[in-house]
């Protein structure tokens, strides 16, 4: 009743240090008790026939024993447990064994519920107090339906119920809906992907009806909610939820009629904070009755409308109405068909008087827009002409501007003047995935000159490779010294265009992220790049694949990853760097202590090389990814890489795959995977193992508490002839792949 903290030492005394009960961790302590995760405790007895024995169910049940105080809270978070009839006999156990607690949340994802009808009774004492049921992607029968339907039934402090995934159907919502209703605390409902059939909008509609508490709904992924004959039920429902803050109807079929029902209901909902409506595919007719519905919602935040097919027409109507919703802040558009029509006042044909220039302004609380996915950038024969701005007139909370993949060019910049010189507040601009060059970077530097404060950047896969737009590039760098991501992929910049740029880097002192990947460097771009890293202290993950930079490059990187104690990832996959670069790289890697992801794949490492790198490995103690893939490092560097597992307690993922690795080395890998208690990906595919060693690793992946992921597909001798059911059935819920 003292326990005030509860070290992992102190657990390993009171079990058996083979229960791995050391994974279970404190999450937080409350006053009204003791919130409890036991998350790693259960991948140890998945990896063991999945809690099938009656050990693994006593093992469970010590856990909850240890605290025997009244009034403690049980947060149970449980993932793949496989059963959840033996969970609740774990707790039953418990309770038997003098433990006093309260389970107040019950979360299990991805397991088989079978077992939850036949242990009803232990469900009745366990939910007893139960305030969050989540059983997402949870495999339901239609006992286990009618089971959980009962259990529920005397839930009354249930405040969050969330069974999405798990495609209860029709029968399934006609047994929960009587049951639910009753539940007077419910606050939180999610119900995606249930497959709910014919009938769903009546039932739906009785749900919100008598629960009308609720005020976070989310229905999305439910094609079949609404039929062609529609009654509108289920919108008139959303009407008599009058504390409704979040509805998210996504993907759900909702069309003209019942966008048009809904609208109607949702100037009721004088809550409503959260909108989603992404993926229907409205008309205009019901973008239109939309439109007029947003100016009677007062406290809507966020909307979201991507992917609905919405031309420039009717996402013009939309922001004559959303421009009267002042507590707007947040608007998501990508996805539709929004040309560059919208950007000039009666462009295109268009005989509205305002276009997303006039609208946008008077929306002053908006800080995030987003419209990725469109047709910015396109042209109409008759070229529209940008109105000019109004005097006074700015977009200053506007933080985060989304206009990636919209075909925009240097003179389709021109058109987005009057958009972005009033964003003077803006933090993060994402402009990847358009075809940007010289002139529209130097547009571009011009609209930022008010905004100092840009954090992120984005200009991957744009035209900046000529000398121009690595000019104006870095100009814009240089007046935005506050950014701390920079994105510069697939840009050809090539060695002159990193030479322009590198010479403004150095003013960006709080950079944290640089991406330059697929630039064509060379050598010489690479050291350019170099004499600037040496200045960026914070830089915490460098991109640098595919640059063609070979061992001289790795030369020259070597020289600075010695100073750069504060990096985290680090990318060099296709660079063709052989031994001799990875001689240098292996001498610095032991000083960057933080390092986190190395990912060297594609190169052309060989035996040697990888011998090299494997040994660096043992002075990265926090190393967490490793990617060796494709660099035929053999026997010789597998064996190597073996050796310093033991030093390498964090990491998570390992790929391995074609590296020409035998059966010998796979072997000594299985005898050393023990080492790595946090490893869930392994991939040895399209090596030269045998059977006995693909034996050996499945052997070894039982002791291996976290592992999830086992690739030895492509293998030369033996394991094509190998049965995955087979291979399954000795590590049951294993993701392993052989062909």
């Amino acid at each position: 009743a003292g326990l005030t903290t509860c070290e992992p030492a102190l657990i390993a005394r009171m079990f058996p240090p083979e229960r791995a009960i050391m994974g279970m961790r404190v999450c937080k302590w409350t006053r009204e008790g003791l919130s409890l995760c036991c998350t790693r405790v259960i991948y140890k007895m998945q990896r063991q026939k999945a809690m099938s024995s009656s050990d693994d169910v006593l093992t469970l049940s010590r856990c909850f024993s240890l605290f025997q105080c009244h009034g403690v809270a049980v947060d149970l978070s449980l993932r793949e447990s496989a059963n959840v009839g033996r969970v609740l006999s774990a707790l039953q156990i418990a309770r038997e064994d003098g433990w006093a607690g309260k389970v107040v949340n019950f979360r299990l994802s991805h397991v088989e519920a079978s077992g939850l009808c036949s242990n009803e009774r232990n469900a009745f004492e366990v939910f007893s107090d139960i305030e969050e049921v989540c059983l997402q992607k949870v495999f339901f029968t239609p006992e286990d339906i009618a089971a959980l339907s009962k259990v529920a039934a005397q839930c009354t402090s249930l405040q969050h119920f969330n069974i999405s995934g798990t495609r209860i159907g029709r029968q399934g919502l006609e047994s929960l809906v009587p049951v639910l209703v009753q539940c007077t605390a419910l606050s939180r409902l999610h119900l995606c992907s249930a497959n709910f059939g014919d009938d769903a909008e009546r039932l739906l509609g009785q749900l919100l009806e008598g629960c009308k508490g609720l005020k976070h709904v989310n229905l999305s992924d439910n094609r079949n909610i609404y039929q062609p004959d529609s009654t509108g039920i289920l919108a008139r429902s959303i009407r008599t939820c009058q504390a409704l803050t979040h509805l998210e109807l996504g993907r759900t079929n909702t069309g003209d009629s019942s966008l048009t029902q809904l609208g109607e209901s949702l100037a009721q909902c004088e809550n409503l904070t959260f909108l989603g409506l992404a993926d229907n595919s409205f008309s205009s007719d019901g973008t239109r009755m939309l439109a007029s519905a947003l100016p009677r919602c007062k406290s809507l935040q966020e909307l979201s409308l991507g992917n609905n097919r919405m031309r420039s027409r009717e996402t013009v109507r939309l922001l004559q109405g959303a421009s009267q919703c002042s507590s707007l802040t947040t608007l998501h558009l990508g996805g539709n068909q929004i040309s560059c029509e919208i950007l000039a006042r009666g462009a295109g044909g268009v005989r509205y008087t305002e276009c997303l220039f006039d609208t946008f302004p008077h929306c002053r609380a908006y800080t995030r827009l987003d419209l990725s996915r469109n047709a910015l950038g396109t042209f109409t024969s008759k070229r529209p002409e940008p109105r000019r701005r109004q005097r006074g007139v700015a977009v200053d909370r506007l933080t985060e501007l989304d206009l990636s993949s919209n075909v925009i060019c240097d003179a389709a910049m021109g058109g987005l003047a009057g958009l972005l010189r009033g964003c003077s507040g803006l933090r993060r601009l994402n402009l990847s995935t358009n075809s940007i060059g010289a002139s529209g970077m130097a547009q571009l530097d011009g609209f930022l000159a008010a905004s100092s404060g840009l954090s992120s950047l984005d200009l991957t896969l744009n035209n900046l490779g000529d000398e121009g737009a690595a000019h104006a590039t870095s100009r814009v760098l240089g007046r935005n010294t506050r950014l701390q991501e920079l994105q510069l992929r697939e840009n050809m910049l090539g060695a002159p265009g990193m030479q322009l740029l590198a010479a403004s880097l150095p003013a960006c002192r709080d950079l944290v992220r640089l991406d330059v990947s697929a630039n064509a460097l060379g050598p010489a771009g690479v050291r350019s790049l170099c004499e600037a890293l040496a200045k960026l202290r914070k830089l915490e993950g460098l991109g640098l694949a595919s640059n063609q930079m070979g061992d001289a490059g790795a030369a020259h990187l070597a020289g600075v990853l010695a100073d750069s104690h504060a990096l985290r990832h680090l990318n060099l996959q296709w660079n063709d760097i052989t031994a001799r670069g990875a001689f240098h790289l292996a001498c610095v890697m032991g000083q960057c202590r933080k390092i986190e992801a190395l990912e060297l794949g594609g190169n052309n490492l060989g035996k040697e090389g990888g011998w090299l790198v494997a040994g660096a490995l043992a002075g990265c103690p926090q190393l967490r990814t490793m990617d060796l893939e494709g660099n035929n490092i053999g026997d010789q560097g597998a064996s190597r890489l073996a050796g310093v597992l033991g030093c390498c307690s964090s990491l998570t993922r390992l790929n391995l795959s074609m590296n020409d690795i035998g059966s010998e080395a796979t072997m000594q890998i299985a005898r050393e995977m023990h080492h790595c208690r946090a490893l869930t990906n392994l991939d040895l595919s399209f090596n030269a193992m045998g059977q006995q060693a693909s034996l050996c690793l499945l052997e070894a992946a039982k002791g291996c508490e976290s592992l999830l992921s086992l690739r030895i597909a492509g293998n030369k001798r033996g394991t094509g002839s190998m049965r995955l059911a087979e291979l399954q059935g000795l590590v049951p819920a294993l993701k392993v792949e052989v062909r």
